[in-house]
């Protein structure tokens, strides 16, 4: 009787019971997601194409930004190319519901955003003549300007 009574007392100890299971479990997790801003042009080169009254080049293009954190969008002054001795006219970029600039001189930055961001949008790009003659002189344009993501 001994050796049954110290076989329930072994059994009982060694082996896996609910009487001995834990009641709670303390579970942790933890991360973090760093701030990254970035946005790019997603369509290239954007192809120019002359006005009916060849008083404009203008033309479409695919941007995208992605921002988590605060940030805004610089767009540096529009350099602009044209023909020697071309008449007057006005660059302009514009990161559509986001930022435009139509300085040679000066940047122009978005508003400021707080927290996650997704956008995609279109570019707007155009020379546009500012002359009495209301014409661009016949030649190759080309403008550019950099955009650029700034943490604030």
């Amino acid at each position: 009787m001994r050796f049954l009574k110290a076989a329930i007392v072994l059994g009982l100890i060694a082996a896996p019971s609910p009487l001995f299971a834990a009641q709670s479990a303390d579970i942790e997790a933890k991360g973090n997601s760093p701030a990254f801003y970035n946005i790019s042009n997603d369509g290239g080169s954007i192809k120019l194409e002359v006005s009916s009254d060849f008083d404009q080049l203008s033309g479409k293009g695919k941007y995208s930004y992605v921002a988590n954190g605060s940030s805004k969008v610089v767009l540096s002054a529009v350099s602009l190319i044209a023909p020697k001795g071309a008449e007057a006219s006005i660059p302009s970029l514009e990161l559509v519901d986001l930022v435009a600039n139509a300085s040679s001189s000066a940047d122009a930055s978005s508003k400021a955003s707080d927290g996650a961001i997704r956008q995609a949008g279109y570019i707007d790009a155009a020379i546009t003549q500012d002359n009495v003659k209301r014409l661009l002189t016949t030649g190759d344009y080309a403008l550019s300007a950099t955009a650029t993501c700034t943490s604030l």
